[in-house]
């Protein structure tokens, strides 16, 4: 359950669900000794459309793809089935995206293949003429992942960090930053410490407090 999720999360507050000044509290973050690695992350809604015009509600995650093994946050490359996590597309850019098994299989779209992604997140006036446009980009799909978690493999996509923040309408912007600790058990005190080193407008959130209606449901 928990293998897509970070040990804690830095966000902001506000509307607007960005984290500005991002690279500062990067820093303060990993000079943390509880912390063991931290990378930002961009988190959105968007619609998935393949060639044949097939289109689903998907949320799209861009992490960092060519962060060092020792940096990873989370144990979700690991789940690749085919491809891997770098999104590097054959063209040389870095427009690839991952998708999730039985979302791959419901677009027909395999490795190599194709998709659409539009996201009203970033939407843009262009001029008088055309109005407002939503965000729209073509990835390449470069991978594939099963975690065997219905949601995840079938609504998740996962993009590297800068595509995901123009997708979002972030700038320069990101979501937030994933951190990893030691311990899933320190996480609680790390997340607490973290807070009151960074100061409003950050905000922290650990891993039990995300996924809390989920556990209440279990208990």
């Amino acid at each position: 359950i928990l293998l897509g999720s970070p040990d804690v999360r830095v966000t902001g507050y506000g509307e607007t669900v960005r984290l500005e000044h991002w690279q500062s509290a990067m820093d303060t973050i990993r000079a943390h000794p509880g912390v063991m690695a931290a990378a930002p992350f961009v988190l959105t809604a968007a619609k998935v459309t393949n060639a044949a015009g097939y289109v689903q509600g998907v949320q799209v995650q861009g992490i960092p793809g060519n962060a060092p093994a020792d940096q990873l946050v989370t144990d979700i490359r690991s789940r690749a089935i085919s491809g891997d996590f770098s999104f590097a597309a054959p063209d040389g850019s870095h427009r690839g995206i991952v998708l999730g098994e039985l979302l791959a299989a419901r677009l027909l779209a395999p490795v190599r293949d194709s998709v659409t992604l539009v996201s009203p997140a970033g939407i843009r006036v262009e001029n008088f003429l055309s109005g407002m446009l939503a965000q729209m980009e073509t990835f390449t799909v470069t991978g594939i992942f099963r975690t065997e978690m219905y949601e995840y493999d079938h609504s998740y996509e996962y993009i590297d960090l800068e595509p995901a923040r123009r997708l979002a309408g972030l700038g320069q912007d990101v979501t937030g930053i994933e951190v990893r600790t030691a311990d899933r058990s320190d996480a609680t005190r790390v997340a607490k410490e973290l807070e009151s080193l960074l100061g409003f407008p950050r905000r922290t959130e650990d891993w039990s407090t995300t996924n809390a209606s989920l556990f209440r449901a279990l208990q």
